[in-house]
């Protein structure tokens, strides 16, 4: 019962950083644009947005997709092997490294690449 409240006192912990430090960020970046830069200001703060939704939404949802395509792995693999190298080659490329180039080669904020 202890691991449970102290991890309920963590998640709750890093939730009200994570808050402060997300309404934080964005009003330093529309200081650092200068007087009168709205457009700049606005566009530092959509690529905050971005950046935030990725890393709290997209990012996990690509390790559960890693996870996953990593599991359908073995019984995909151990199918295609019949019909040959080229098949095994094929899921590979679709299951795990797709999924690894989302969650960690393609850069932050940025999923229409």
């Amino acid at each position: 019962m202890r691991v449970i409240t102290r991890l309920h006192s963590l998640l709750l912990t890093g939730t009200l950083v994570f808050l402060v430090m997300g309404l934080a960020a964005p009003v330093a970046l529309a200081e650092d644009g200068g007087k009168g830069d709205a457009d700049a200001a606005s566009s530092n703060f959509d690529e905050v947005v971005d950046k935030a939704f990725d890393v709290i939404v997209l990012r996990p949802l690509d390790a559960a997709a890693l996870a996953c395509g990593t599991v359908l792995m073995v019984p995909a693999g151990i199918l295609g092997a019949i019909g040959g190298g080229e098949a095994v080659s094929d899921a590979w490329d679709l299951l795990v490294v797709s999924s690894w180039e989302a969650l960690v080669d393609r850069p932050l904020g940025r999923w229409d690449s």
